[in-house]
């Protein structure tokens, strides 16, 4: 709620620094809602109302800023360090992060899902953006609408997301490879999962 960033010595278990910006100004770094610790001297705010990333270093000096278009119909990178976690990828001067599509949600179909990206790539140069073809699976609502959230992830030469009430994880080794799955049912979660909540406390849902 304060637009800060506080800063953890892991050895001593104490806070160590509270990093406070301003939404606005010159020294302004719009609303944060995620950030990404590239290294000490690199770290990257995230909001998401507007298509550009701050970087600071960890004295709270704006080192940078990186204004980019976001492709049409899509949100801005969609970083968010508690909720569907999906770190963002930097290699060089382009960094790859995830995305929101736009449009009326609860109409959509499995045949128009299938053709909504996931993520997408930033120039950090130039600002522009391409997709990755990095999609929705088939057969992710056969039963009903569902969220459309996934957390991805990079890592043993693997792209991989897994979404939302699916027990399932998809794949790609390089980016526009087809999709591939595995099957990866957690022991302590049942086989039928929820879909959505259906009222105001998230306690009821739709099966």
């Amino acid at each position: 709620m304060q637009n800060s960033i506080q800063i953890y010595d892991l050895d001593s278990e104490k806070k160590v620094k509270e990093l406070r910006f301003d939404y606005e100004g010159p020294n302004g770094v719009l609303d944060i809602m995620g950030i990404y610790p590239h290294s000490l001297d690199s770290i990257f705010l995230f909001n998401q109302l507007e298509g550009e990333l701050t970087m600071i270093d960890t004295s709270g000096q704006i080192r940078s800023r990186f204004a980019y278009e976001s492709p049409d119909q899509y949100s801005p990178a969609f970083i968010h360090n508690a909720y569907f976690t999906s770190p963002p990828l930097l290699q060089g001067d382009k960094m790859i992060v995830k995305t929101h599509f736009y449009g009326p949600l609860q109409a959509m179909t499995q045949d128009q899902l299938v053709q909504k990206e996931l993520v997408y790539e930033i120039d950090l140069k130039s600002g522009a953006t391409r997709f990755l073809d990095f999609k929705f699976p088939e057969g992710y609502m056969p039963d009903g609408l569902k969220l459309f959230e996934a957390s991805i992830a990079s890592g043993g030469g693997k792209k991989v997301y897994s979404l939302f009430g699916d027990h399932r994880l998809f794949y790609v080794e390089d980016w526009g490879d087809t999709l591939k799955c595995k099957e990866a049912k957690s022991d302590y979660l049942p086989a039928s999962l929820p879909y959505l909540p259906i009222d105001g406390n998230g306690l009821d849902f739709r099966k």
